[in-house]
């Protein structure tokens, strides 16, 4: 779980607090249970320190946006090409992750699989992603110095094509409605 202040808005000036600030956010967490919970947390902390100064504070959160799981029947069927194509050794099954993204509301009600595509001069190694000796360093999204090899842009169209192609083909098995959350799977 991670708790993000990104922008602080305050009605003051340099050397005076203003009659109101507002700090805008993100929470991210890898099951909907420990968000439910540190939002909570964050209302009730907020609240008290603020009530401590004989303040109010209020709270909202704005983007209701659910914890990226890959359906594990979606996993099942989409693994064999996603090793065929890429070749076993590049296709890793990571634990979940902290990546948000909009997808996830699609995927909690349909189902899905989704995939991190590196981007980057990296390598996996001891179970761990790290950057490659005299590459130009690690940066995930939302950080300044991130970068994407257009390169790796042809291995991502083929990995999908290639699923749904084996998809309308029959070749993959069956997938049913979601079911509980499932690795992520980084190339």
């Amino acid at each position: 779980m991670t708790i993000s202040i990104g922008h602080v808005e305050d009605q003051g000036r340099f050397n005076i607090i203003g009659g109101q600030v507002t700090l805008w956010g993100t929470i991210r967490a890898v099951h909907q249970h420990t968000m439910d919970d540190v939002q909570a947390r964050i209302t009730r902390i907020a609240e008290h320190l603020a009530d401590a100064y004989g303040a109010t504070a209020e709270t909202a959160f704005l983007q209701p946006v659910p914890p990226v799981d890959n359906t594990p029947a979606w996993l099942r069927a989409g693994l064999p090409t996603l090793r065929r194509v890429a070749g076993e050794s590049h296709v890793i099954e990571m634990p979940p992750g902290l990546g948000y993204d909009d997808v996830s509301v699609f995927v909690k009600k349909y189902g899905g699989l989704y995939l991190i595509l590196g981007v980057q001069d990296t390598e996996f190694a001891d179970g761990q992603l790290r950057p490659q000796e005299g590459g130009r360093g690690l940066a995930f999204n939302h950080n300044p110095a991130f970068y994407a090899d257009d390169a790796t842009l042809g291995t991502g169209v083929r990995l999908l094509t290639h699923v749904a192609v084996d998809h309308l083909a029959g070749l993959l098995e069956p997938v049913d409605q979601p079911e509980k959350t499932a690795n992520h799977i980084a190339m």
